[in-house]
């Protein structure tokens, strides 16, 4: 997304509003052996989004190099998956080196029907993104969806906590605004999906808890390889997908540039896709200190790490003379806290309340001067401040879950044009 670099950027407040008729099924089965250590589950799961009115749009054809208008074929997203979980507790090694091991592993298999259920409508561009619909082969496999999901080992010597392997890694407060939880990144093939164990993608990481008092813990992590955020889309040079406006679920703004990459200018704008290597120096590294003060639980958070996305820098320095685009992610540091209290009175109208805040400080972001300009390095404070309850839970059977978060976006400095 291209945004002006002055000014307050942004201010949230987030709402739950029904836009989507969803409509889901899942399926668990689960078996211990006992003799082996081995508790495995299998869940089969069915997704799917229907939008609601229908709605023509206006797209750029990648193919044919030509906008035009098409129906949308309402079905914005249909996803069949099972989930295979393994969980392993070797309990003669255990003895052996003397504290608890424990492995664990998810395989995922899915397939996206989304563009194979209808001819019109997003189904158009089967022939674009049927290699993108599966992760049993090809790039998605190993990984922006990988088929091996999660996979690491636990071990737990007295007063430490170390999970090796490719995992999800939660920090911070926050719901849909991610200031400190930046270490998975995300697949935005649906955006819709707020369950974040399933589209936050797992990193290769070290992950390192020291339990220092009896209240607080210091956590060391280190992530050697480097995934930004997804788009489902076309295949550019190095492979790196970028989506082009033709899916339902894209970002106006994603789908606005990638097609001017595409085409959409009169002519197709020769892009260079550049990752850091595993060397030690482009690893992610960070430290949490948390800790439980009677009812405050609070968390100090400092992140070495590079920008969510890739970012589009012109290769000549400028875009008015540019004749290439050239994509890697910028070097950030992300220094903040999170915190949250729970109201616990003795009066039902108050009790169950949570309050949660979250802040941080992130320089060597980027973000993008005007509509065609360039990116800039700045550094920005955001603040999110929530609370939570459940409501009605001695009237429904279901209680009410009532959220309310407000966010806000500073920017503080312009740092310089970075190239």
């Amino acid at each position: 997304m291209r945004m002006r670099c002055k000014g307050v950027l942004s201010v949230g407040v987030f709402l739950l509003v029904a836009l989507l008729l969803v409509s889901s099924r899942a399926t668990q089965a689960c078996q211990t052996f006992d003799e082996l250590g081995i508790t495995t589950c299998i869940t089969l799961y069915s997704s799917a989004y229907v939008n609601l009115p229908d709605k023509r749009r206006t797209v750029f054809d990648a193919k044919s190099e030509t906008f035009f208008t098409r129906h949308p074929d309402n079905l914005l997203f249909q996803n069949n998956e099972a989930l295979v979980v393994l969980d392993g507790n070797p309990e003669k090694l255990s003895e052996m080196i003397g504290f608890p091991i424990h492995w664990h592993l998810e395989i995922r298999p899915h397939y996206d029907s989304t563009y194979d259920a209808t001819g019109f409508g997003q189904g158009t561009y089967h022939s674009f993104l049927s290699d993108l619909a599966t992760n049993v082969s090809g790039d998605m496999q190993d990984n922006f969806q990988p088929l091996f999901r999660e996979y690491y080992v636990d071990l737990h010597p007295k007063h430490l906590f170390i999970r090796l392997g490719r995992q999800i890694i939660a920090w911070g407060k926050s719901d849909g605004v991610y200031m400190l939880d930046i270490l998975n990144n995300f697949n935005l093939t649906n955006p819709q999906i707020f369950n974040e164990q399933q589209i936050k993608i797992p990193v290769w990481a070290a992950n390192v808890v020291w339990q220092a008092t009896t209240n607080g813990e210091l956590q060391g992590i280190a992530i050697p390889q480097y995934f930004p955020t997804y788009y489902a889309g076309l295949q550019f040079k190095g492979g790196y997908p970028l989506s082009g406006s033709y899916a339902d679920f894209t970002y106006a703004g994603t789908g606005f540039i990638n097609n001017e990459l595409n085409g959409s200018l009169g002519f197709k704008i020769p892009t260079n896709v550049n990752n850091p290597s595993t060397r030690l120096n482009n690893w992610v590294y960070g430290a949490r200190w948390s800790e439980q003060r009677g009812s405050v639980h609070y968390t100090l958070n400092y992140l070495y790490t590079w920008t969510t996305t890739q970012i589009y820098y012109p290769n000549t320095g400028t875009y008015a003379t540019a004749s290439a685009v050239n994509l890697h992610p910028h070097r950030m540091h992300v220094a903040g806290g999170s915190a949250d209290y729970e109201f616990n009175t003795g009066n039902p109208w108050v009790d169950g309340t949570v309050l949660r805040a979250e802040s941080a400080v992130t320089t060597g972001d980027v973000y993008y001067e005007g509509n065609l300009g360039n990116p800039v390095d700045v550094t920005h404070w955001g603040f999110l401040g929530a609370f939570d309850r459940q409501m009605l839970g001695d009237y429904l059977e279901k209680p009410i879950f009532f959220s309310f978060q407000y966010w806000q976006d500073w920017v503080l400095r312009r740092n310089n044009k970075c190239a």
